[in-house]
């Protein structure tokens, strides 16, 4: 799976208009299933795609006949990898017994400064690895990060995906879009996949270990939250990710469409 942020499609999968609470609740019914092997795989997602959107500061990578576009693509990229390291941070600091800390939401969380970065927006530096400390990761607390994320981002009270983005809170929509996007891209993965990452990726997961921690249905865990009937007819689109062509839920898309307009960025297509 091409977790590349900026070579996403980011078209609507057909949905029918649904509530902020009944968004909520499905994202929630996701959150509240995801799996041992789905928290893990989603760790490695996260450090993948920090790595991804950095390789846009590489000569070249970004191509735009409009220099203003250009450099509005690189400033995404790099706020997308900052929102994505501070939640790779907040998943690795759920150590046994340690408080969760809320998603950013009234303040700007500034990461280390680079001269990449404009001032005032969020920095990285290519020292951003040693973030990534093999603390006493407690994998049962990812479901309850998820949806603390929920809460803040989709209280029908303060509907984040229907507020206003602008330079002011852009970073905190970002890193909202960011870690629901993370999350859906995982629960729509296959068993397979999610295997296959694990053994080969970051954690290496034995085999043997893999097989008692991997669903036996193969499916994804959307799929199988639907064969289960956690998830309805009305919830089920609200949380899938289409694969050919790709398409993100219908207030995903809509959401990072006006993301993507604070930060400057028209029409961004694929990349491949």
């Amino acid at each position: 799976m091409n977790f590349l942020i900026l070579s996403l499609a980011l078209s609507a999968a057909p949905a029918q208009a649904a509530s902020p609470e009944q968004t909520a609740k499905a994202l929630s019914t996701v959150a509240a299933h995801i799996s041992t092997a789905a928290a893990l795989y989603t760790i490695d997602s996260v450090q993948s795609q920090i790595w991804n959107n950095l390789s846009v500061l590489e000569p070249g990578f970004i191509l735009d006949t409009d220099p203003d576009q250009e450099r509005a693509k690189i400033h995404l990229a790099t706020a997308s990898a900052a929102a994505l390291n501070y939640i790779l941070a907040q998943m690795w600091e759920l150590a046994p017994g340690q408080e969760m800390e809320a998603p950013p939401q009234t303040k700007q969380v500034r990461f280390l400064q680079t001269d990449h970065e404009p001032e005032g927006e969020p920095g990285l530096e290519d020292g951003l690895g040693e973030l990534n400390v093999q603390l006493d990761l407690d994998v049962r607390k990812i479901p309850a990060l998820f949806e603390s994320i929920i809460a803040t981002y989709f209280d029908p009270a303060a509907y984040w995906p229907s507020q206003t983005v602008d330079e002011k809170n852009r970073y905190q929509h970002l890193t909202g879009w960011q870690a629901m996007n993370v999350m859906l891209l995982v629960a729509n993965a296959t068993q397979e996949e999610i295997g296959r990452r694990l053994a080969t990726g970051s954690f290496e997961v034995p085999a043997d270990i893999l097989e008692q921690i991997l669903d036996p249905s193969g499916l994804s865990l959307v799929d199988g939250l639907k064969a289960k009937g956690l998830l309805d007819e009305a919830a089920y689109p609200l949380v899938r990710v289409e694969r050919s062509p790709f398409a993100l839920p219908a207030f995903m898309a809509a959401w990072k469409a006006k993301i993507d307009a604070a930060y400057g960025v028209k029409n961004p297509g694929p990349k491949t």
